[in-house]
């Protein structure tokens, strides 16, 4: 799955460029979003087969969707329950500042680079290059997961720091040589980064906790979404500059790096929440 989610970027600017000399910008849009619209069918698969071949009648299908709604709702705030742990909250919070990002990043950086006077083309070949590399590091990241000495955390604070570092440097480089460099480095950190995503939060949290870990931190990359990104446009549009966002973008890596410092203390304070509470239950 790691892998599959980089052979995306690696294609799609070739695709895309393809889509918009041959249909201009509007038909490629629409051919781009009937792709993207078949992830509906996909997703409307990851149920449970039916054994009864009845079936539903109409009000039974309204009480399951109310049902299920009501399910998600519950499911949604008993998760944020997880981040009365101080390592959860270092997780959810730094899983947000990171993944949005790289992710504003990614969306900025083609109209950078065209506003730097480079070509559509060359805009696509950085993407195709931080893709690549992102690919590489997913697969390397990944086998050295399981070897003994592989520090998990060292790996993703250094994956943060070479994110928020290549971030700002891209905003101060204007040599088209030197921005492809730059973003197939970007593209290794996004890989190691991503490459242990899930296994960083089993890690810390424990296969117990981790649906609730998970629920909890991409609640809160759902809220920096709907914020950071318009925010993120808002900052581009007063300043003139994509390099000013992309700096604000830096800097949201580099919190997360700072609050992965914290991970050892938060991790002691945990274990004696836990061991008071084990003696309280004796």
């Amino acid at each position: 799955m790691m892998a599959g989610v980089s052979t995306g970027p690696i294609l799609a600017p070739l695709l895309v460029r393809f889509l918009q000399e041959e249909y201009d910008y509007t038909g490629a849009t629409l051919i781009t979003s009937a792709v993207v619209l078949h992830c509906c069918v996909g997703a409307a698969l990851f149920r449970p087969i039916r054994t009864d071949s009845r079936e539903p009648s109409a009000e039974q299908s309204k009480t399951h969707v109310w049902r299920l709604l009501l399910r998600v709702i519950r499911g949604t705030f008993t998760n944020l329950y997880i981040l009365k742990s101080p390592r959860a909250v270092i997780i959810a919070v730094s899983g947000a500042f990171t993944l949005n990002s790289w992710l504003n990043f990614i969306a900025l950086m083609p109209f950078a680079v065209q506003a730097a006077g480079y070509s559509l083309q060359d805009a696509a070949l950085c993407v195709t290059t931080s893709a690549v590399c992102n690919l590489v590091a997913r697969l390397i990241v990944s086998a050295l997961s399981d070897w003994p000495r592989f520090s998990m955390r060292a790996c993703y604070m250094a994956s943060t720091a070479t994110i928020a570092a290549t971030t700002a440097a891209f905003s101060m480089t204007h040599d088209i040589t030197w921005l492809t460099v730059i973003m197939g480095v970007w593209g290794f950190g996004v890989g190691s980064y991503m490459g242990i995503y899930n296994l960083i939060m089993v890690h810390y949290m424990g296969l117990e906790k981790l649906t609730s870990t998970i629920g909890a931190t991409f609640m809160l990359v759902g809220i920096g979404f709907v914020t950071v990104g318009p925010a993120i446009g808002l900052i581009r549009d007063l300043s003139e500059s994509y390099s000013a966002s992309m700096l604000v973008l830096a800097g949201m890596a580099a919190a997360a790096f700072v609050l992965w410092v914290l991970m050892p203390t938060a991790a002691r304070c945990d274990r004696r929440k836990e061991q008071r509470q084990r003696n309280k239950s004796q």
